[in-house]
């Protein structure tokens, strides 16, 4: 029974980690953009841009400086996960993530709930999002 609830939970509200593993077979297979992409695992297939040196990405650049340096249409797949929120202006990111992904693409962003207690332990948070943002 318990298998059967979580099959059903899984194709009525999937949760980020359900959809993990096919994300990371499609970023095998695109090409793909990772913003933000901090010491996160797993995509090293993907064009991986970072503020942070540290996190040894492929593309230093700072998010908040509009344009990114890469060509329009250029993504199949564009990952932003736990960035968005650091960002200044939503607009304009969700803007230039839009010229950056081909269309048919296929665009994933993760950011913490505003009622959940990470949205705001973090100080370098800007922005707090709803299930409707």
């Amino acid at each position: 029974m318990k298998k059967l609830l979580r099959i059903v939970r899984r194709k009525i509200a999937p949760s980020w980690v359900d959809l993990w593993p096919d994300i990371l077979e499609k970023i095998n297979k695109s090409k793909t953009l990772h913003l933000g992409c901090g010491p996160i695992n797993g995509t090293s297939n993907a064009i991986r841009v970072d503020l942070n040196p540290k996190t040894q990405p492929d593309v230093i650049c700072d998010l908040n400086k509009i344009p990114y340096p890469f060509a329009s249409n250029s993504f199949d797949v564009v990952i932003a996960l736990s960035i968005v929120e650091h960002l200044d202006d939503f607009i304009d990111v969700m803007g230039e993530i839009h010229r950056l992904s081909r269309p048919g693409s296929s665009v994933y962003i993760l950011v913490p709930h505003f009622s959940s207690g990470a949205a705001f332990v973090d100080p370098t948070h800007v922005k707090y999002f709803s299930a409707r943002s």
